[in-house]
Parts: structure tokens; C-alpha cells; sequence
């Protein structure tokens, strides 16, 4: 969340490195105060801080202001758990969707691949959680 820090008058000015966090000096004027606000929603709404993820037209994901490259065959896995974001998608669909010719492919295949995918989301901070037995499941890290 966006967050924008009330500074006392005597006190140290803090180090803002993050995009989503502002600061300003008390006593502020209203129109100031407003201003930081604003510019604060601007960037999060320009990095993309607190949307969904989402794949652009380059094969990059991206989330919460970064983003990593994906192969064709990673989109494809990746594109269909953020359509279930937070939800079981199962071997099958998976499947379809990562593979045109997606039936008969083996379960190891599409285990291998979200082994790989799982490690390309990990600095972006979003899982793959297996459910035995059902499927996987996208969702932001803890």
C-alpha cells in the first residue's frame, strides 16, 4: 500500500527507496499534503502496485513494479494461473492451454515446466503452490 509518512519538524528526514512510500515535513500545508498523495497514487498506479499480475506484448510478467522475461511455452502456463489467480487449475487445463497438441502430454512435462516457472515468479513474489492430487495455484507470497 502506498504510504505517505508525516515528518516531525525537528526529526532526522527518512530514506524513501521504495516507489510506493513518500514523506513530508509537519506542520504541511493541505495543498502540499495533497499533492504527495497524488504523486504517491501516480506511481502505484504507473508500476502497477497492487494489480494482478498480467503478461504483456514483449512475454514479460509483471507485478508490483517488476517484472521477468518468459519463454512462449511459460506464457502460456503462467497466462492460464493468472486467469485462476488464487484458485486450483488442474493437470488437464493446464495442459491444454501450455500445448496445442496438450493431450497425451505427461504429467512430468508440465511438472518440469512449473518447476521452471516457479523459480522464474519467485522474485516477483508470487508462488506456485501444488494441491496433491488437483492441480496448482498462483498466488502473491506471503
Amino acid at each position: 500500500m502506498p504510504r505517505l509518512l508525516l515528518v516531525a519538524a525537528d526529526a532526522l528526514a527518512p530514506t524513501c527507496g521504495e516507489c510506493e512510500e513518500d514523506w513530508i515535513r509537519l506542520p504541511a500545508d493541505d495543498a502540499d499534503v495533497r499533492a504527495r498523495r497524488a504523486s504517491l497514487s501516480e506511481r502505484w498506479a504507473r508500476y502497477g502496485l497492487g494489480r494482478d499480475p498480467e503478461i504483456d506484448a514483449a512475454g514479460r510478467i509483471r507485478f508490483q513494479g517488476r517484472w521477468v522475461a518468459l519463454s512462449r511455452t511459460e506464457q502460456n502456463l503462467t497466462r492460464t494461473l493468472i486467469e485462476h489467480l488464487g484458485a486450483v487449475v488442474d493437470h488437464v487445463t493446464l495442459t491444454r492451454s501450455t500445448w496445442p497438441d496438450g493431450d497425451g502430454v505427461p504429467y512430468g512435462r508440465l511438472r518440469v515446466q512449473i518447476l521452471h516457472v516457479r523459480r522464474r515468479l519467485e522474485p516477483l513474489g508470487l508462488s506456485i503452490r501444488t494441491v496433491q492430487g488437483r492441480g496448482y495455484v498462483l498466488e502473491p507470497s506471503d
